[in-house]
C-alpha cells in the first residue's frame, strides 16, 4: 500500500520562548513547503478546521510567507476553481508579510503594528527565529486583547496598591485631629493625602494633586508616598520639598508636576509650618468665619523649574480652629444639568457644620455624591481636614 505523503506539518520544536515575546502569542504553528499545491494542500487541510492561517517554507525551513485559509478556499470555491488550479503552486495564495524576531516583546510589537503600513492592516503576522526559519503566527487580536488584559491587570494592581496608600485616613487625638478622603475618577488617580505621626505630639500632613490622570499618575502617587514614609521630619519642611522637587523633575523631565500643601503641626506650641505649593485650595475656618489662606509669596508647583526655593509659613492655630485643603475635582464636579459643585456650595456646609469636623467630613461627602448622582467623576477629588480641639 502507497504511503501518502503528509503535505501539512506542525512544528515539533520552536525556539524557547521568552516571558516577553511574542513567540508566546504565536499560536499557529502549521506550514507547507513552498513545492506544495494548492488542491492538494486545501484537501488535507479538511481535516484541521482549527486552523486559520499557515505558513509557507523553503527546503530549510526559513519563512516565504503565510496563507489565509478562508481566502484559499473562497477561491478554490468559485466555478471551476479546483480544475483551474490543480496544478498551481501554493505560492500563489503567499501573503509577503513582514515577520517580527520570535524574542521582541510584546509592546516593541504593539508599536510597529501601529506604525508601520505594511502591517497595520494584517490579522495575521508570521514570527522568524536567528536564521529567519519558520517560528509561528500570531494574530492581531490576541495581540490586542492580551494587551488590553495587562492593563487592565495592572490597573487593578495599581488601585489596590493605591486603595492600601490611602488606607490611613485618620488620626485623632484629644486635642486635635486630621482627616483624610479621596475618589480617583478612574480606580487609579493623581490625588494624595498623607497622614504621618511625628515625635513630641507633632504631625504631618498633606494634600498633593498630579497633573494628569490615569496608570501615569498613580506612579507619582506612589512615589511621593514612598519619599513621605521614609523622610527625616528632624529636617526642614523646605528640606522635604526640594527633595521631591528634585525626584520628580530628574523621573519626569518636567512633563509633569505636583500642586500640593505641606504641613507640620506641633500641638505644644500650637504652631503650623505651612507650605502652599501652587495649590490654593485651602480654607482656614475659625469663629464661624471661613478665611482663604493666602501667602505673601505664591510658590510655584513641585517639578517644575529645578532652583526652587520654597516659601514658607507659620502662624498660630486657635482653639476650635479648622482647616480644610481639597482638589479641584470636588469643585468642578458637575451635577446632571452641568453645574459646578463649586465654592458656595462647600461654603454653606462648611458654616452649616462648622461646630464639628466629622460632621464637615461626612456632610461634604454625602453632598459630593447627591451633587453628582449618576453623572460620571471628571477628575479625582479629595480633601484633608485638620481640627484643633
Amino acid at each position: 500500500m502507497k504511503t501518502i505523503e503528509k503535505i501539512v506539518h506542525n512544528m515539533t520544536v520552536r525556539p524557547k520562548p521568552y516571558s516577553n515575546s511574542i513567540l508566546t502569542l504565536a499560536r499557529h504553528t502549521m506550514f507547507v513547503y513552498s513545492s506544495a499545491k494548492v488542491i492538494e494542500t486545501a484537501d488535507e487541510l479538511q481535516h484541521y478546521p482549527d486552523i486559520p492561517v499557515f505558513g509557507v517554507v523553503d527546503s530549510e525551513n526559513k519563512l516565504v510567507g503565510i496563507v489565509d485559509k478562508e481566502s484559499l478556499f473562497v477561491t478554490i470555491g468559485k466555478p471551476f476553481g479546483r480544475e483551474i488550479l490543480r496544478r498551481t503552486s501554493i505560492l500563489e495564495f503567499v501573503q509577503h508579510i513582514p515577520a517580527f524576531d520570535y524574542r521582541t516583546d510584546f509592546f516593541t510589537v504593539f508599536e510597529k503594528l501601529q506604525n508601520n503600513l505594511e502591517i497595520s492592516l494584517a490579522s495575521y503576522i508570521p514570527v522568524i527565529d536567528e536564521q529567519q526559519r519558520f517560528a509561528g503566527i500570531f494574530s492581531r487580536h490576541e495581540l490586542n486583547e492580551f494587551l488590553a488584559n495587562i492593563t487592565k491587570n495592572d490597573i487593578e494592581i495599581a488601585g489596590k496598591l493605591q486603595e492600601r496608600l490611602l488606607s490611613f485616613s485618620e488620626y485623632v487625638r484629644n486635642d486635635y485631629a486630621v482627616y483624610g478622603w479621596s475618589k480617583s475618577a478612574r480606580g487609579i488617580g493623581g490625588d494624595l493625602f498623607f497622614i504621618h505621626p511625628l515625635q513630641n505630639d507633632c504631625i504631618f500632613s498633606c494634600l498633593c494633586d498630579v497633573s494628569g490622570k490615569g496608570v501615569s499618575a498613580s506612579v507619582i502617587v506612589s512615589m511621593i508616598w514612598g519619599m513621605l514614609l521614609t523622610y527625616d521630619y528632624s529636617k526642614s519642611l523646605a528640606n522635604l520639598i526640594l527633595l521631591l522637587n528634585k525626584a520628580i523633575i530628574t523621573t519626569f523631565h518636567m512633563e509633569k508636576y505636583v500642586t500640593g500643601i505641606f504641613m507640620i503641626y506641633n500641638p505644644h506650641t500650637r504652631r503650623m509650618i505651612y507650605a502652599d505649593m501652587g495649590h490654593s485650595h485651602a480654607l482656614l475656618i475659625r469663629n464661624r468665619r471661613v478665611l482663604p489662606i493666602h501667602t505673601k509669596i505664591a510658590n510655584l508647583p513641585i517639578g517644575i523649574e529645578t532652583d526652587m526655593k520654597p516659601y514658607i509659613v507659620s502662624f498660630h492655630v486657635h482653639k476650635n480652629d479648622t482647616l480644610l485643603l481639597y482638589t479641584d475635582g470636588i469643585s468642578e464636579q458637575h451635577d446632571e444639568l452641568g453645574n459646578e459643585f463649586g465654592e458656595e456650595k462647600l461654603m454653606r456646609l462648611i458654616h452649616e457644620h462648622s461646630h464639628s469636623i466629622e460632621s464637615l467630613r461626612e456632610s461634604i461627602i454625602s453632598a459630593i455624591e447627591l451633587h453628582k448622582k449618576d453623572v460620571p467623576q471628571q477628575d479625582d477629588m479629595s480633601f484633608l481636614l485638620f481640627g484643633v480641639t
